[in-house]
Order: C-alpha cells, then structure tokens, then sequence
C-alpha cells in the first residue's frame, strides 16, 4: 500500500508546476530575446495566476460536483492504521515529482516557442494546488483527521483514492 499525505501531494504538485513555469520562462524567453520592458508578459502573468485562483476556488467549493470537498467527506478509512506513515516528511528532500514536471514542461516549451506567453501556462495548475493544499489542511485540522493519497491494498488497479486515518494529538 503506497500513500502520500493528501496536503504533501498537492504541495509537491504546486512545486512542481512552478519549477515547469520557471523553466518554460527562461528557456522561452531566452531563445526569443525578450524586451527588457515586455507589459505582454505581466498581462499574461496576472491572466494565469486570476485564472489559478479561478480553478482553486472551483475546487475548493463544497457543490457536489464541482468541489473537491465532496471527495473529503467520501474517503475510505485507512485499512490498517498501523501501517500509517509518519507526518513528518522533509518537504525540501522530496519537492519534485518527476516524471510530472518533464510531462508538464515538454508540451509547454513546445507551445511556448511560438507563444511565449503560453510558458505560464503551468501557474494556473500551481496556483489551483496550492488552493487545495490549504483548504485541505484547514479541512483536516477541522475535522481531527489526516487525508492520504493513494493505493487502497488489495485493490492495485482500483486507481488512487483519498482515505484517512485519525489525526495524531500533537
């Protein structure tokens, strides 16, 4: 059974997203010469990180169909409360996810070579995340309870669901 705490996968994912941003930015910049005083830039910064805080507000509304709190209130209980990993996970040790940030930064440098504005396009996807990461923090200090992403065991093909386990008394 592989889980990860639900607020470290959504920070990891944040992270990981503005790596691809940085990324997509300098290289699509570099290659294009960008003007020291380029307002398109700032224009298309601001419209990615209104439409970040767009999604994360989405996602973080209780509607039904729309919000992730649905999800929250719908977890499995943690199979074996013996086996939950430790809370204490250096976030700076295992910041990036990956395989994530090259399937994030590939299409975008490729877009971006012909629109460079198109490199913050990963921010929207940032800023969602982090979002969601402190909605669910605050959701899980609520309610005394710890939400993990992951396998359910026994299951290996049922896909990732979200589970929980009491909140230990700290």
């Amino acid at each position: 059974m592989t889980v990860i705490g639900y607020v470290h996968h959504q920070l990891k994912g944040a992270a990981t997203a503005a790596c691809a941003v940085a990324i997509s930015v300098l290289v699509a910049y570099g290659v294009r010469d960008a003007p020291e005083e380029d307002y398109g830039f700032w224009q298309a910064f601001g419209g990615a990180s209104a439409m970040g805080v767009l999604a994360g507000l989405v996602s973080v509304c209780p509607l039904k169909w729309v919000g992730e709190v649905s999800s929250y209130k719908s977890a499995h209980p943690l199979a074996e409360s013996d086996a939950v990993p430790s809370r204490n996970v250096d976030l700076r040790r295992d910041l990036l996810a990956g395989r994530l940030l090259a399937l994030i930064t590939a299409p975008t440098l490729i877009v971006s070579f012909w629109f460079p504005w198109f490199a913050l396009a990963p921010l929207i996807s940032a800023v969602d995340r982090l979002m969601q990461a402190g909605h669910a923090a605050r959701w899980e200090r609520k309610h005394g309870v710890v939400l993990w992403w992951g396998q359910v065991k026994g299951r290996p093909f049922a896909g990732n669901r979200l589970q929980y386990s009491s909140a230990p008394r700290t």
